[in-house]
């Protein structure tokens, strides 16, 4: 028995796990609590992605 296994996509693992890390407001506990108003949103972390060339969907031609 492994003891650690890479999950099946850990790109979009590692996406999740950069995007709490920067503390974005998307939380599966989330009841509604305001955000602080300079808190990045999931919204701001997939425009900041789209902006480095690192979005959901690749161009492989």
């Amino acid at each position: 028995m492994k003891p650690f296994s890479l999950p099946r996509r850990p790109a979009l693992t590692l996406c999740a796990a950069a995007c709490l890390l920067a503390g974005c407001t998307v939380d599966p506990d989330y009841r509604g609590a305001p955000a602080a108003p300079d808190a990045p949103t999931f919204k701001d972390y997939v425009s900041l992605q789209k902006s480095l060339g690192l979005g959901w969907q690749t161009n492989a031609g």
